[in-house]
């Protein structure tokens, strides 16, 4: 019984973990790329199973950037429209670019 309780407790912390770690990241844009979480996440021992629970309480939506093999997922907060997300996301990236 102890163990049991002791795995619970264990699980709700790193829930919390990563909640923390996804409102850090979104706190200036209000999304983020699900990569960069899940490399974040990594590096402080959290699940990948934990971090999809964390989106799920957080009610981050997903949206599918660019065409395959390139094609990247990122999470948004519910309240921002998909197209200005995906429009700010490749506005960024062309800025980024370097010239050949």
């Amino acid at each position: 019984h102890k163990a049991i309780r002791r795995q619970r407790q264990m699980c709700i912390r790193d829930s919390a973990n990563a909640i923390e770690a996804l409102e850090k990241q979104l706190s200036f844009v209000g999304w983020v790329e699900a990569g960069e979480v899940y490399r974040l996440c990594a590096e402080r021992d959290i699940s990948d199973s934990t971090i999809r629970r964390a989106r799920i309480a957080l009610d981050l939506k997903l949206l599918r950037v660019g065409k395959p093999p390139n094609q990247k997922i990122y999470w948004h907060r519910p309240e921002l429209e998909p197209a200005a997300v995906a429009a700010e996301i490749i506005n960024l990236n062309k800025q980024t670019q370097l010239p050949l």
